[in-house]
């Protein structure tokens, strides 16, 4: 399907199910086919948070971008001023 609203409640059943690596696929799907969906930015971030900080820094930094009201961004400043740039 090319709804990216679809994609990522796939993605968050299959979180749920603890298949990650799928979810991962259809969050980057999300952002793929809507690249303002915010909350996909957001939870790659987290997950990518231990195995690719950078990745997630930048993932994070556009979703900040996206939602600067976030109730996540004091965690997020912090995760990125860890990384050097926040």
């Amino acid at each position: 399907p090319r709804d990216a609203d679809l994609h990522f409640r796939l993605a968050f059943l299959l979180y749920k199910a603890q298949k990650v690596h799928e979810a991962m696929q259809e969050w980057e799907k999300t952002k793929e086919l809507d690249p303002d969906y915010a909350d996909a930015y957001r939870n790659l971030g987290f997950l990518h948070m231990q195995g690719d900080p950078a990745y997630a820094a930048a993932l994070f930094r556009r979703y900040l971008l996206l939602v600067p009201g976030s109730p996540d961004r004091p965690a997020i400043e912090r995760f990125l001023a860890v990384q050097g740039r926040p």
